[in-house]
């Protein structure tokens, strides 16, 4: 039998070790977004580079607008969904300095309505998300490492590189699972009362850490609580480019406000538009399959 001593030694290890990693932070961030977000944890998506499956942290969805705002009486809504598909990184010792350059708003979006153009200019942000820093460049560093007290993982500099490429690729699997559900619409459309038609993607890491940015016209570093990086990723099963949002792990609430906001800016007029909407989808529904045999009700 082990002693009191042995005991008090082994709870200490693992509650080290739990406290190291970042299933603390994850379920934290999962609290924070639950008030208006669906939430997954640990969501699988598909390597293409290393052709197996790995596990993201959390998937985040909220529908838009909501249904106490649309013609209750309707037999279906038409909505659009907000998806943030997020990496967590615990790194209390590490310092993460980005520095201020000119950022290029890029939206990953997905839409069952075929006109490109209707959707640029009514249901994406026309402006570019200003209270959020653009960065072009970034530096990782670590505060006095006592390898006996930090987990070999977290001694590495590449993590913001790392995270960048893992959430590039979540999205990009949460994507195109997205586009296959959608091909098979028909067969349950007339079902629903719900159906999601657009759908805009935002890469967020959500950092616990020291988060800097070196701004043009100031020689020190300065702390911030949010920016967002443009990331190029490509190899032979990859081609992407991606505007990833870096929060401070203590200012997801107010970050949450401002990216609700800037991305449900299409609310009024989905509100407004059902009828065009409905149109529009029911055409792009049924010409993706050769023979349709299933009767679709608008």
């Amino acid at each position: 039998m082990g002693s009191d001593k042995d005991y008090a030694d082994t709870d200490n290890y693992f509650q080290e070790s739990f406290l190291r990693s970042g299933y603390p932070l994850q379920s934290t961030v999962s609290n924070d977004l639950s008030e208006h977000f669906d939430i997954q944890n640990q969501p699988p998506f598909y390597d293409l580079d290393d052709r197996k499956f790995r596990e993201g942290d959390i998937l985040a969805k909220e529908i838009f607008p909501s249904i106490l705002r649309m013609d209750r009486s309707a037999n279906k809504h038409l909505v659009g969904r907000l998806v943030l598909t997020i990496e967590c990184k615990n790194l209390p010792d590490h310092g993460w300095i980005f520095t201020e350059g000119k950022i290029k708003q890029n939206f990953w979006h997905f839409s069952l309505r075929g006109t490109e153009g209707m959707i640029n200019k009514n249901l994406m942000p026309l402006t570019a998300l200003s209270q959020l820093v653009g960065t072009d460049s970034f530096l990782e560093r670590i505060i006095r490492p006592n390898p006996t007290k930090q987990s070999r993982s977290n001694q590495r500099t590449n993590n913001i590189h790392d995270s960048s490429i893992k959430v590039i690729k979540l999205t990009r699997h949460i994507i195109e699972e997205d586009k296959k559900q959608a091909k098979t619409l028909y067969k349950y459309y007339n079902r629903r009362n719900e159906i999601v038609f657009f759908e805009v993607y935002q890469p967020v890491i959500i950092f616990n850490g020291n988060l800097f940015v070196k701004r043009l016209n100031q020689e020190r570093l300065q702390r911030i609580k949010y920016l967002q990086l443009n990331r190029e990723y490509k190899t032979l099963a990859y081609d992407e480019y991606a505007t990833i949002h870096v929060v401070s792990a203590q200012d997801i609430q107010e970050y949450i406000e401002i990216i609700r906001l800037y991305y449900m800016v299409g609310s009024q007029y989905i509100i407004d538009h059902q009828n065009q909407i409905l149109n529009s989808v029911k055409g792009n529904l049924i010409s993706w399959n050769d023979f349709n045999p299933f009767r679709i009700n608008f």
